[in-house]
């Protein structure tokens, strides 16, 4: 997998360079840079950190099946949409879980056709998860998890969907 990034990466940056190169001065917008905050209308008062714009998982995904409080059967088939950072590489983890929180079945959500995931907008999603049925208990939960490749615990979130089994 690391091959293959290092490869698209190294053709991204190709592309930019072709590109770039190209561009005679005519096509270059040459913009004058005004140091003076209040003559470049930009309030700098009101900028805001992009830290404190960080949305919740509520706001990130979307189910549309099954709903909360619905009976699934083995396997149960999720659908629903998300922006694209809860992805990494098209896919996210999604648990089943018993009402003590044991894990009875693990998969994938997967972008639906082969969607742009690397987007900020939204990008519908499909899932087949299979599960054991739990000895005790007829509730619980389906978990979507926002990938998070780099393990760190800052970037942890996750959506809880209660379930009857």
């Amino acid at each position: 997998m690391k091959k293959y990034f290092l490869t698209s990466f190294m053709a991204l940056l190709l592309a930019l360079s072709v590109s770039a190169c190209n561009r005679s001065d005519d096509d270059m917008d040459m913009v004058d840079i005004d140091d003076d905050a209040s003559t470049s209308g930009i309030d700098q008062e009101d900028e805001t950190d992009l830290d404190d714009q960080e949305m919740t998982i509520d706001q990130m995904v979307k189910v549309d099946s099954p709903v909360a409080e619905a009976t699934i059967t083995n396997p149960v088939k999720i659908s629903g949409k998300a922006v694209g950072s809860m992805y990494f590489e098209g896919t996210f983890p999604i648990t089943i879980e018993d009402f003590s929180g044991k894990v009875i079945g693990t998969g994938q959500a997967k972008v639906t056709d082969d969607a742009n995931w690397m987007t900020e907008d939204w990008v519908e999603f499909t899932a087949d998860v299979a599960f054991t049925k739990p000895a005790a208990g007829t509730t619980g939960y389906i978990v979507l998890k926002k990938d998070n490749p780099s393990g760190e615990a800052d970037n942890e979130m996750s959506l809880q969907i209660p379930v009857k089994f």
